[in-house]
């Protein structure tokens, strides 16, 4: 429970970043994501997913690093 809680906090943090930075192709990752859910291909809404938040995690850590 407490990683799960852990996780939605890194992801909330993450998405509140990348939304308010406008990170590049953001709302396509998110296109191709729905895509692979609404035709059922799991594996690769999983897949499109981990590389999305992979994304998101460098994105975020550029932005840190910027600002130090």
């Amino acid at each position: 429970m407490r990683n799960f809680i852990r996780r939605l906090e890194y992801e909330a943090l993450s998405i509140h970043t990348v939304v308010f930075y406008n990170r590049p192709f953001l709302m396509d990752e998110h296109e191709d994501i729905y895509n692979a859910i609404k035709e059922r291909d799991a594996e690769k809404a999983e897949a499109l997913m981990q590389e999305h938040l992979q994304k998101d995690l460098e994105f975020c850590l550029h932005l840190f690093q910027r600002r130090q």
